[in-house]
């Protein structure tokens, strides 16, 4: 039987969820959504940086320096100058092409770590009471140990970031420890009164 004063609180405790979960998600969708932008501007850089090497690339005739140093030293010189100048180029690209591999590493990773701050948060908001440390140590050992039980492994556990997730792990987890318990309990057995000895019904003493 529940009160009205838990049911109450129970349910103002799934609003405050509800709404801490809405303000989690508007805020994901507005860094997701600059995020987005940012990477469709980066993969456009990338694109015409490719485009450009290919150009080089392409444009570049074969010439026998050796022959033209003894034939045309002026344009050894000329010529000479023209592929210091296509290698600088090509090193800028190679350089650049390196900057943009580098920071689309640091933005995946920092996207990881928001991620996992979000999901922290959402399971903090709808499991309160692992804001104590030793409460949220306690529960995580038993929804491990549940899980493992069922088949996942330490790799498969690791990769669990979902809040959801958990939630349901740890739901499982909750009812496998109830059923445990119940069956740990022996039944108490009622024979019905002891049968009294003949003549002792109306002894006193």
């Amino acid at each position: 039987e529940v009160t009205l004063d838990e049911l109450q609180k129970g349910y103002s405790r799934t609003q405050d969820y509800t709404r801490k979960t809405q303000q989690i998600a508007e805020t994901r969708k507005a860094v997701d959504a600059e995020a987005s932008a940012i990477r469709a501007e980066r993969e456009q850089y990338a694109q015409l940086l490719g485009a450009l090497k290919q150009q080089l690339e392409s444009t570049e005739a074969p010439v026998d320096m050796d022959r033209l140093y003894n034939e045309d030293p002026i344009e050894w010189v000329r010529q000479k100058e023209v592929l210091r100048e296509r290698q600088d180029k090509a090193y800028a690209i190679q350089a650049e092409q390196q900057r943009l591999s580098m920071l689309s590493q640091q933005e995946q990773q920092r996207a990881m770590e928001a991620h996992l701050d979000s999901e922290k948060d959402a399971l903090l908001a709808a499991l309160p009471e692992w804001k104590d440390p030793k409460k949220a140590k306690a529960e995580k050992a038993l929804v491990l140990e549940s899980a493992k039980s069922v088949g996942f492994s330490e790799d498969d556990l690791k990769s669990v970031y979902d809040h959801r997730l958990v939630l349901l792990l740890r739901k499982a987890a909750m009812y496998d420890q109830m059923v445990s318990k119940r069956q740990g309990i022996k039944p108490v057995v009622n024979n019905g009164p002891r049968p009294a000895k003949p003549g002792a019904a109306g002894r006193v003493s």
